[in-house]
């Protein structure tokens, strides 16, 4: 190959791929350009390796012009999950702006024999949303405005129209899923965690014989497409406050009180409705009673999942005594 990458040895970017990377990078910086050299960064630490063994990264490309002038462009390459470029395509479509700028959608790749299809969009700087001490990735307390009007446009544009998803083979966690997902079948279990208060038994036996009306009260709004891990971690705050929201590979239908339940804020609830109000005003979106039902509901799903997930990530005292707050704040407020 007439260009060199580091970083990524066993994973190469085919002769085509080489070609229409070029071709995307010249309308990019307005100008004819050859591929110099691709240095990939380590694997993003809170991503996983897919099946042809390349974890999501970044990549420095030097581009070199016909005068001579190089240029160095970060962008980010990914394995896409299956609705994952139909998502960026669906929110381009309804004027998300605060989505991750697609360049390649479809880049030919090689991984140790295995012909492949990545998706290669331009490298958002900045940091994880709420990235504290605790680094706790499951629950913030608000969202950078922009993220905020963006998930009002998607929910209201997409209400109403389910059925349509459906048939498109779209995923959808129904309210019995999500009743069985937030139900509490061994108390015990969850008082292992670390972390856990003094009154954590109480409020746990509190939010579960109320989980069944929590999930009626979030799901309350009908199905609408979603984005399905608006979590911190998938929040990329610049230096400037603006955010990016990244990793749609579990876009899919559901509820969009529960799609904004790890990281919007009650006060921010204003913006989200006049948003949706503006973009559908025949739709009702989620009030703060919902919001409080589905914090809890997504409290109660994420504890189970820490008490299962005995092979994952361990749990952090940080994480646990959080999500058991989310379960506190959201009892006062139903």
């Amino acid at each position: 190959m007439s260009y060199n990458t580091f970083g990524a040895s066993d994973w190469q970017i085919t002769p085509v791929g080489k070609t229409a990377l070029e071709q995307a990078l010249a309308r990019h910086l307005s100008r004819s350009i050859s591929v110099e050299n691709i240095v990939f960064a380590e694997p993003d630490p809170l991503s996983t390796a897919t099946d042809n063994g390349f974890a999501p990264r970044r990549g420095t490309v030097t581009t070199r012009a016909g005068r001579g002038e190089e240029d160095r462009v970060d962008l980010f390459f990914k394995i896409p999950h299956e609705r994952e470029v139909e998502a960026l395509v669906l929110g381009r479509r309804l004027g998300l702006k605060h989505q991750p700028r697609i360049l390649v959608s479809s880049l030919d790749v090689q991984a140790a024999g295995v012909e492949s299809k990545a998706l290669c969009y331009l490298f958002v700087p900045g940091k994880p949303l709420g990235n504290d001490a605790d680094g706790n990735p499951l629950i913030a307390d608000s969202l950078p405005e922009g993220i905020v009007s963006d998930m009002a446009i998607l929910h209201a544009s997409t209400a109403g129209h389910a059925e349509a998803y459906l048939r498109r083979g779209y995923t959808f966690v129904s309210r019995e899923g999500l009743t069985e997902e937030s139900s509490v079948s061994d108390p015990a279990a969850y008082l292992g965690l670390p972390g856990i208060g003094k009154n954590a038994g109480d409020l746990l036996s509190r939010a579960a014989a109320v989980s069944v009306e929590a999930v009626d009260l979030a799901a309350g709004d009908g199905p609408v497409v979603v984005h399905g891990e608006l979590e911190p971690r998938n929040v990329v705050v610049s230096a400037d406050g603006t955010g990016t929201l990244v990793d749609w590979g579990e876009m899919g239908l559901g509820w969009a009180a529960l799609d904004l339940a790890p990281c919007l804020g009650y006060e921010q609830l204003p913006l989200y409705k006049m948003t949706a109000g503006d973009r559908n005003p025949s739709w009702n979106p989620p009030d703060e009673r919902a919001l409080a039902a589905a914090r809890l509901v997504h409290a109660l799903v994420h504890l189970k999942r820490l008490v299962r997930d005995s092979g994952g990530t361990p749990p952090t005292a940080g994480m646990v005594e959080a999500l058991f707050g989310r379960l506190d704040e959201a009892l006062s407020r139903l």
